[in-house]
């Protein structure tokens, strides 16, 4: 199961989320989990094509817009910190 995330540096940039078919239908089974309830939280195991292995984390909030923004271009958004939104949403 092979899935990478492609985040956007700076406002605009495009997101991308590929994987193969098994990888995708278990992602769209964790965002099926966070929704079964409001604020819930799901997660997903998987790994990109070098065998490195991450976990996508799904959380269902209506505190969105409390979130800091996720630009990884530290011009645009802020730094993430561990334990500071939205690290702080889901269980370690």
């Amino acid at each position: 199961m092979t899935l990478h995330v492609y985040s956007h540096h700076p406002p605009h940039d495009d997101i991308i989320i590929a994987g193969n078919r098994e990888a995708l239908q278990h992602l769209q089974e964790a965002i099926g989990e966070a929704l079964s309830s409001l604020s819930s939280t799901s997660g997903l195991d998987t790994y990109c094509n070098d065998g490195e292995g991450y976990t996508i984390h799904i959380v269902a909030t209506e505190l969105i817009n409390e979130l800091p923004l996720s630009y990884i271009d530290e011009d645009y958004g802020d730094p993430w910190i561990i334990n500071k939104p939205p690290f702080s949403l889901i269980e370690r």
